[in-house]
């Protein structure tokens, strides 16, 4: 079954050619990635790609996002607090339903720098493209963009007598961590996430 951002697409493939991860393109500022293999002589056969955003977002447009009203998702997954306690570890269900934060330098995933895609720990959806990774010495794992426009929902933060932008799934609502405007090039955006609210697809 395919997910709100997932796409069946038909693709061709000759001379016994083998597909293990094919990139290929549309008319809008997209890119797409096909997960699966195919090994066939000829012919055209479905298979499953995965849409990631491209364009780049912008300090101002999280701004106008936490002020205005953030993308629409794709889909919607709720649940009640004894459903997440029951999925979730403690830790799990502290950072991302009850806004928590993980202790600095407490994951692996901080010096994790590999390919790979990672998705919310509470409904699975695809929030980052480990392209997008990079070490910004804070503790927490860090990231240039979020994999599609409409994967993050922003919210104003004014607690602890600050103005932060607080990142959360748009899909589940999951505290995930905040975006600050001082990551690299050309962005300029650090998505600094809690290593628990996410998960590495495999």
């Amino acid at each position: 079954m395919l997910s709100g951002n997932e796409n069946p697409m038909m693709v061709s493939f000759k001379n016994d050619e083998l597909a293990d991860r094919i990139e290929t393109g549309n008319a809008s500022q997209n890119r797409f990635l096909i997960f699966g293999k195919a090994r066939r002589l000829e012919g055209t056969y479905p298979l499953l790609l995965h849409q990631i955003n491209t364009t780049m977002l912008t300090w101002k447009d999280l701004i106008a996002f936490s002020k205005n009203g953030n993308p629409i998702p794709d889909k919607r997954v709720m649940k009640t607090e004894p459903e997440w306690r029951a999925q979730l570890s403690p830790e799990e269900f502290r950072v991302t339903r009850q806004h928590g934060t993980e202790r600095a330098f407490s994951s692996d995933m901080c010096s994790l720098f590999k390919p790979g895609l990672y998705e919310c720990v509470c409904c699975g959806s695809l929030l980052f493209d480990g392209s997008r990774k990079f070490e910004s010495g804070t503790g927490w794992p860090s990231f240039t963009q979020p994999i599609a426009e409409n994967a993050i929902a922003y919210n104003a933060d004014y607690s602890f007598g600050m103005v932060r932008i607080e990142t959360v799934c748009n899909t589940c609502d999951a505290h995930l961590g905040h975006v600050f405007p001082d990551g690299p090039e050309p962005g300029g955006l650090r998505y600094c996430m809690n290593a628990v609210a996410l998960r590495i697809r495999n």
